[in-house]
């Protein structure tokens, strides 16, 4: 039935979505959480309602994709939820909501990016490192200069190789924003210079440098990925377990795996990943 339920949204075919939201709806939560993801891919504008109601619920795997199929859809007009969801949403749902807030950052404007912005200053300092990291990412793709000294300080300082990489990445595309300070865009300039240097972590001195050669493409999320999970030591498929994803764009994607061990995305961006640790 998982296999059929991701057929129907590899299908793409929007004749599909009335079943799909029945199966949503049902009581079986594995079939339930398949529906979601499938309604998302299809992009299903119906499904909006449900979406915003599995945003809250109490199974993170569910509110979870609820997060990763709004955000593909929903557009400005779902900002709000996100923007709750990252805040009080468990550990894959607002790591979830806050990537589909950088997503949604490069096109909003005026209430929609102050909104943003007073969100992400509290997402900044979030206890969990990988919604900082994408809240750090959502910043820079908004280039919200306001918040370059808290993203400078996730750079500095930051426990999270995630975080401070996500955050010299930010910088960069804030610094070239065309609208930074003159003193900002210097500050800028030597917390990227120190990072390239001085970081532990070899991956954030290569960020660091790359920043301050100016800021990265964004990359295309068009690409269809498959993940199956196996235990190595019983060989049999890793059933509903959380697993984090780094992605070539550098967001960060969390999933849960379904009974068949399995997770299926069809708007993951081509290029190289790497998996996090857990929360």
């Amino acid at each position: 039935s998982l296999a059929a339920i991701a057929a129907l949204g590899a299908m793409g075919d929007g004749a599909a979505a009335a079943p799909l939201l029945t199966i949503a709806r049902s009581g079986d939560p594995k079939k339930a959480r398949a529906a979601i993801c499938a309604l998302g891919d299809i992009g299903a504008g119906d499904a909006l309602a449900l979406f915003r109601e599995r945003l809250f619920a109490a199974d993170d795997a569910t509110a979870a994709a609820a997060a990763r199929a709004m955000g593909r859809i929903g557009g400005a007009s779902a900002l709000k939820a996100l923007i709750r969801a990252a805040e009080v949403g468990g550990f894959a749902t607002a790591i979830n909501a806050t990537a589909a807030l950088a997503e949604l950052a490069p096109a909003l404007s005026g209430a929609g990016k102050a909104a943003l912005a007073s969100a992400l200053g509290d997402r900044l300092g979030d206890e969990r490192p990988l919604v900082r990291a994408n809240a750090a990412a959502a910043a820079g793709r908004a280039k919200l200069g306001p918040l370059t000294g808290a993203i400078t300080a996730i750079l500095a300082a930051d426990p999270s190789t995630a975080a401070r990489k996500s955050a010299a990445t930010a910088l960069a595309r804030i610094a070239a924003s065309g609208d930074t300070a003159k003193a900002a865009h210097e500050a800028i300039t030597t917390a990227l210079t120190a990072a390239a240097h001085n970081d532990p972590s070899a991956e954030v001195r290569a960020a660091a440098t790359a920043a301050l050669a100016g800021p990265a493409k964004v990359v295309p999320r068009e690409s269809w990925v498959t993940f199956r999970v196996i235990d190595p030591d019983a060989g049999a498929p890793v059933a509903g377990e959380a697993y984090f994803v780094i992605d070539a764009d550098g967001l960060v994607t969390a999933f849960y795996t379904d009974s068949r061990g399995m997770f299926s995305d069809e708007a993951f961006p081509a290029g190289p990943y790497t998996r996090a640790p857990r929360p």
